[in-house]
């Protein structure tokens, strides 16, 4: 089965992500994985912290998740989609990027709060940024106020320096196949 990964902080603009997620697995046929990473609370001790507030973080994304999950599902009303979900502690993009070469997705589906100004010259929005570069299944984009109305344009963007071979583009064309 296919896999979309949908990382999300639980944000409006993860949600705006996950409809688009939801729209191309019922096309593909494939599972939804939202995954959340988050960061333990630094200790400014040297005594250890209780137990349960090293897993407060994990427990609180857990329920969270739960309740995206049930959030979508009433939403998109189709009991054919399979969503799991997954928390994890770490770095962003990195636990990102480990999480879609374990599952073997074939797409990262994220949003994106952009930057503006002078800086939007620069960057997407750093987590977003880091995954493009890094990852090894096309990665879309979802700006947080972008709206679904299905795909009539898919854009490539590349330096062709990293394109050994015609994987990328083949997965492409069969996405704008579906639609």
């Amino acid at each position: 089965m296919k896999t979309i990964l949908v990382p999300t902080d639980f944000s409006k603009c993860s949600y705006n992500a996950t409809h688009y997620a939801m729209a191309i697995a019922k096309a593909l046929k494939a599972k939804i994985i939202l995954l959340h990473i988050y960061q333990n609370p630094l200790s400014a001790t040297d005594l250890p912290l209780d137990e349960l507030i090293n897993k407060r973080p994990y427990i609180e994304a857990i329920k969270q998740l739960k309740e995206m999950c049930n959030y979508e599902l009433r939403l998109h009303g189709n009991n054919d989609l399979e969503i799991g979900y997954e928390a994890k502690e770490g770095l962003t993009d990195s636990e990102i990027i480990s999480a879609s070469i374990y599952h073997g997705t074939e797409m990262i589906v994220m949003g994106t709060h952009g930057a503006s100004g002078m800086i939007k010259k620069y960057i997407l929005g750093s987590n977003t940024a880091s995954v493009i570069s890094k990852a090894q299944c096309p990665v879309l984009s979802v700006p947080e106020n972008a709206k679904y109305f299905g795909f009539k344009r898919i854009v490539f963007a590349s330096d062709f320096r990293e394109l050994k071979n015609n994987s990328q583009i083949e997965s492409l064309l069969k996405l704008a196949l579906l639609f």
